[in-house]
């Protein structure tokens, strides 16, 4: 029993901190997109093999985690705001396509990341307190659903070499 525990703890430590260090690389990498603030979603390829191979709750772990560290050291008030909101609404999709059982894991990855940009855009709407922002949502939805199809491949050929009960 207290092994299981321990392999889970482990488990959640090496995936909270592949998604730490993927978001971290994300903002070293000078890839021009084309709007300002936007990343690739690293991070989510740690998150969607965590939800795979070990499940929701602890794919909530991590994530949470995840946003939280890169919050602090990276993204400063605003960008955990955002973050947050994105992450909440991205995680939440992505567990119902995933428990629905329909989706592959690319299909999970690119409607998390167009949830992640609806969660963004809701958020941003009250703080900057201008309905403007609305109008980027085609552009960032379709941006979204590229990177997450990029992602969610890169995710599927890691978890084709990880066992799905938590042992990693």
């Amino acid at each position: 029993m207290r092994d299981r525990k321990v392999q889970k703890m482990v488990t959640a430590a090496l995936f909270t901190g592949a998604a730490i260090l993927f978001g971290y690389v994300e903002t070293l990498l000078p890839i021009p997109l084309p709007v300002p603030g936007m990343k690739l979603g690293l991070a989510n390829i740690a998150v969607l093999a965590v939800l795979y191979t070990a499940g929701p709750g602890m794919a909530a772990a991590v994530d949470l985690v995840r946003i939280l560290v890169n919050g602090l050291m990276f993204t400063g008030l605003y960008g955990f705001l955002f973050s947050l909101a994105g992450g909440a609404v991205s995680l939440l999709i992505m567990i119902l396509l995933y428990k629905c059982g329909r989706f592959g894991v690319t299909g999970v990855s690119a409607a998390g990341a167009l949830a992640h940009q609806a969660g963004q855009i809701l958020v941003a709407v009250p703080l900057l307190g201008s309905e403007a922002v609305l109008a980027l949502l085609p552009v960032l939805g379709a941006l979204a659903v590229g990177t997450g199809i990029v992602t969610g491949l890169t995710a599927a050929g890691l978890i084709r070499h990880l066992p799905t009960d938590g042992k990693v």
